[in-house]
């Protein structure tokens, strides 16, 4: 009696696990329903979207998902067409709302053959993946007659935009392909994205095969080109890991220069080459700043837009690796109030600038008198400060006499 009694069980269990297992694939496979009358099969939920062909009634179709308004059905036919068809022609005898939504606003367009993606925007650039036809894709930019496509899977790649059906804009006539920035380069294999063109360089990000970029510039010997990506940021490459069918000679050259470098992560600026002093400003990566003066482990910068401040030299990275010599500062203001810098060694001299007090100065030379310094603050203008206002730093000299 145990015996039949165990052997029901397991009678029971497997019965159960076939019939959960049907239902997994019955969900997997999309609901079965029947055409009521014609219905166009289309490309997308939308009635000036090209048809795949017309199915007559009574004609038996599997649903895959719905639009958020429930007005249109994505299906398949028994031939394995994707596309959409209009509700109220269709005969489905469960409840259309449970049916997936479909996100069709965020994938901008439908493929209407069977299509290869590829590497680059070149037809003879190698294939890395198909897509179906119906299935909905994410437009991203545009490059030589060729549009960048994404998947809701993840697939991504190339695509001929004629084999491609766009979505209607709001207040359109007819379906057109949206305006999409327009790229000139892809990146070929994965290429790290770094901060200056060296190899050891640190890498903000690693571009996967056939994203869309920018090329901007090159280095000196064109080894390395500056790139900016879709989302703005700019970096350098290895000119191999790049396609770009322009001539690299022809680029300008925006290496960072010797006396230059760039922000690695963030910097942040210092009214003084110490962490206690009041903070300027910040500087985001990937911002070249011109290297001014030389303090300890800090570097007096400037940037584009006139921020300038003491910042850590381990904040920047530099095109040869070390830090590029600058003026070295060595003495400091130490008047009761900011002093005037002049043009030359004289009171008569024309004003040239001021100078704060605790300000940092490299001070190069002094006069024939020994009563001046000539001194290169932070502004990098060359001038000329009474040499009682400013101490130099212990074991600074002997100066060199500079008419």
């Amino acid at each position: 009696m145990s015996m039949t009694r165990r052997g029901l069980t397991v009678v029971l269990l497997v019965f159960l696990l076939l019939a959960n297992i049907a239902v997994i694939q019955a969900q997997g496979e999309g609901a079965t329903a029947t055409v009521a009358r014609f219905l166009y099969v289309r490309a997308l939920p939308d009635v000036e979207a090209r048809d795949f062909g017309r199915l007559e009634p009574e004609t038996e179709i599997t649903l895959l998902g719905r639009t958020a308004n429930s007005q249109w059905l994505q299906l398949r036919t028994a031939d394995g067409i994707v596309g959409w068809g209009r509700a109220n022609a269709i005969t489905f005898e469960g409840d259309i709302a449970d049916l997936p939504v479909v996100n069709v606003a965020r994938q901008n367009a439908a493929a209407i053959f069977a299509q290869n993606l590829r590497v680059a925007p070149d037809l003879l650039a190698d294939v890395v993946g198909q897509v179906e036809q119906g299935t909905l894709v994410t437009l991203v930019a545009k490059a030589y007659n060729f549009v960048y496509v994404t998947t809701a899977d993840g697939l991504a790649g190339w695509a001929n935009p004629n084999n491609l059906q766009f979505t209607r804009e709001r207040g359109a006539s007819l379906p057109t392909m949206p305006d999409l920035p327009e790229v000139n380069a892809v990146a070929r294999g994965y290429a790290s994205a770094r901060v200056v063109p060296a190899i050891d360089a640190h890498s903000y990000a690693q571009l996967d095969p056939g994203t869309p970029v920018n090329v901007i510039g090159r280095n000196e010997i064109g080894n390395f080109l500056q790139i900016q990506t879709l989302d703005g940021l700019q970096a350098w490459a290895a000119a191999s890991f790049i396609w770009y069918p322009g001539a690299v000679a022809d680029l300008p050259v925006t290496e960072p220069g010797a006396d230059s470098g760039v922000v690695t992560r963030f910097a942040v600026l210092r009214a003084a080459p110490d962490n206690t002093s009041a903070e300027v400003g910040r500087l985001s990566a990937g911002t070249v700043v011109q290297l001014l003066l030389a303090s300890g482990d800090r570097l007096y910068v400037k940037a584009p837009d006139g921020t300038e401040g003491w910042a850590l030299a381990s904040a920047l990275s530099f095109t040869g690796g070390a830090v590029p010599e600058v003026l070295a500062s060595n003495a400091t203001v130490t008047a009761e109030a900011a002093v005037n810098l002049r043009a030359g060694p004289s009171l008569d001299a024309p004003r040239n600038g001021a100078a704060q007090v605790g300000e940092r100065l490299a001070v190069v030379g002094v006069s024939a008198d020994g009563q001046w310094y000539r001194v290169i603050p932070s502004t990098r203008v060359a001038a000329w400060v009474f040499a009682d206002l400013v101490t130099l730093d212990e074991g600074v000299g002997p100066l060199p006499v500079i008419e």
